[in-house]
Order: C-alpha cells, then sequence, then structure tokens
C-alpha cells in the first residue's frame, strides 16, 4: 500500500498528490509521478518519463516518427490529458503528455 505521508524536504515542492498521483515542482520543472501497470507479459510496470510539447502533441508526434523514433502505440485521449508512447534508444519507456484542453 502505498503511503500517503510527505517527507518534510519535499512538503513545500508538493503541489498535487492523491492515492496514485503527485506533483513535484523541482525549480519549475514539474514531475509526475503515479502507478504504472506492465504494458505487456514481461513488464512489471515501473517509471516513465513523459515530456510536454511546447507546441501541439499531434505535431511533435509526427516529428517523432519522422525523425526515426521507435513508436509503440497512438495518441490516447484520457480525461486527464493525452499521451503519445515511444521509446528511446535503449528500449526505455517514454510518452508526450498534454493536459485536457480547457
Amino acid at each position: 500500500m502505498p503511503s500517503t505521508s510527505t517527507p518534510a524536504c519535499c512538503a513545500s515542492s508538493l503541489k498535487s498528490q492523491s492515492d496514485d498521483w503527485s506533483e513535484i515542482d523541482a525549480s519549475g520543472l514539474l514531475i509526475g509521478l503515479n502507478g504504472r501497470e506492465g504494458t505487456s507479459a514481461h513488464s512489471d510496470g515501473g517509471a516513465v518519463i513523459s515530456f510536454t510539447p511546447e507546441g501541439s502533441i499531434d505535431d511533435e508526434y509526427a516529428r517523432l516518427q519522422s525523425a526515426g523514433a521507435t513508436v509503440t502505440g497512438e495518441i490516447s485521449d484520457h480525461p486527464w490529458g493525452r499521451i503519445a508512447p515511444f521509446k528511446d534508444t535503449e528500449g526505455n519507456d517514454l510518452r508526450l503528455y498534454a493536459p485536457p484542453s480547457e
């Protein structure tokens, strides 16, 4: 069961927290932490780094694809935003994230 207490060293940087999501402001760099299930039979879940593009997630995903990035799925829409998964050259899971439109 995840801990719901926040260490004193992090309390001033914590922007939001729930059972499965926390946001930490690291001097202007927003770090989001959430639980993640495995995405394949050999995966146990784990960390994934998400990047928010300055422009459109659609345009940036197309740019990554044309540059030869290993894409692992299509852009998906969720109530909390849009994600576009891909892998780095070492095979680590990464994704683009765009917050929901207001």
